[in-house]
């Protein structure tokens, strides 16, 4: 009940805020051709207020000064005078001027003010709304469960903004004359779950390509591919590439728009002697995951689940194996593999070790 009162006063005080913004007063003054036309109104009569002064006839006026007492006749003198009206029209002309030039010059400079405070009211409010969820997120799950899993859960889950939705694992394995040759294929749909757009530098660690190690990495975000990088090439000029001790250290940024994803595919080769065992596991929080082995019929393949979700086989005969789990996987979990040479009377099957008789 807290959860859902707490979450009724935010939207309430979003509602409010709204209300606050889009007052009559705020709608007028934040309408750039309401007061657009009002300055060039003004600017209009100014001109015609000008030029209408223009129009009148100037005055002629002549004066009689009396003798002095260095002159004793009387003089006579002529001078030009403007009309009281065209004066007028002058001094409303240039009012007309700085009204709306300075309307103009105001306008745009509250309007940029209004902009900036509404954004930094908006960046105030989305904060509170994330602090106050936060902190009933903490407080709720607090009850159950200790605060070092709900900092876990928190890190791994709830602030991660790129989500895998659906994600394919294939394990190509083929035999050489001392073990087993593995290219691993990955296919990733990256979602940015966020109202605003994320960038993540990705680093990964690789082996030579003599050596085996990554083949190749290609991403596209909203269909344009932003990287494509193959260690046989130069390397592309957003990918960073460092050699530690015959060890590759490979550094890109990922950048995803809101609402948008990202398509990652990458390739990897390996080189393993029998009998060989290693791990595979996502490094996103991941809603859908698949995966595929290949391998020769005289070998054993035994998969080893560490997921909370379970694995189940969708089709699995003595050369193949297709797999896929039954609910969303967390980062660092994924599955372990192991294969050797079959043995007389063994497996025909690729075996599958799920929670329920994993090594505890």
């Amino acid at each position: 009940m807290g959860i859902f009162g707490l979450s009724i006063r935010i939207d309430s005080l979003v509602s409010s805020t709204r209300i606050m913004n889009h007052s009559p007063f705020q709608k007028i003054a934040g309408n750039g051709w309401f007061w657009s036309i009002f300055c060039l109104a003004f600017l209009v009569l100014g001109l015609v207020l000008d030029h209408h002064s223009g129009t009148f006839e100037l005055q002629l006026e002549r004066h009689q000064l009396p003798p002095t007492a260095s002159s004793k006749d009387w003089r006579e003198i002529s001078f030009v005078k403007t009309p009281s009206v065209a004066i007028w029209e002058r001094v409303a002309s240039s009012l007309c001027y700085i009204l709306g030039i300075s309307l103009f010059v105001s306008t745009v400079i509250i309007k940029g003010i209004e902009e900036v405070r509404q954004a930094d009211q908006a960046k105030i409010i989305e904060k509170m709304r994330e602090k106050i969820q936060e902190d009933v997120f903490e407080a709720t799950m607090g009850k159950f469960i200790s605060k070092e899993i709900v900092s876990v859960v928190k890190r791994d889950v709830l602030e991660r903004a790129l989500v895998v939705l659906r994600g394919r694992w294939e394990l190509d394995f083929t035999p050489t004359k001392d073990g087993l040759h593995l290219i691993t294929r990955g296919y990733y749909s990256l979602l940015n779950t966020r109202e605003a757009e994320v960038s993540e530098e990705r680093e990964m660690r690789v082996r030579p390509i003599e050596q085996g190690g990554l083949q190749s990495l290609v991403i596209r975000v909203a269909g344009k591919e932003t990287l494509n990088f193959d260690p046989n090439a130069p390397s592309p000029s957003n990918v960073n590439v460092v050699n530690e001790k015959g060890l590759y250290t490979l550094t890109h940024t990922i950048t995803v728009p809101p609402g948008e994803s990202a398509e990652i595919f990458s390739k990897y080769y390996d080189t393993y002697t029998l009998p060989t065992a290693d791990v595979i596991f996502a490094h996103y929080p991941t809603q859908e995951l698949e995966i595929l082995v290949r391998f020769p019929e005289d070998y054993e393949i035994e998969l080893t689940s560490f997921a909370t979700s379970p694995m189940e086989c969708l089709h699995c005969d003595s050369t193949r194996g297709e797999y896929r789990f039954q609910g969303a996987l967390l980062p660092g979990q994924g599955v372990a593999y192991s294969m050797m040479k079959k043995q007389a009377g063994g497996c025909e099957d690729p075996r599958i070790t799920t929670q329920a008789n994993a090594p505890q």
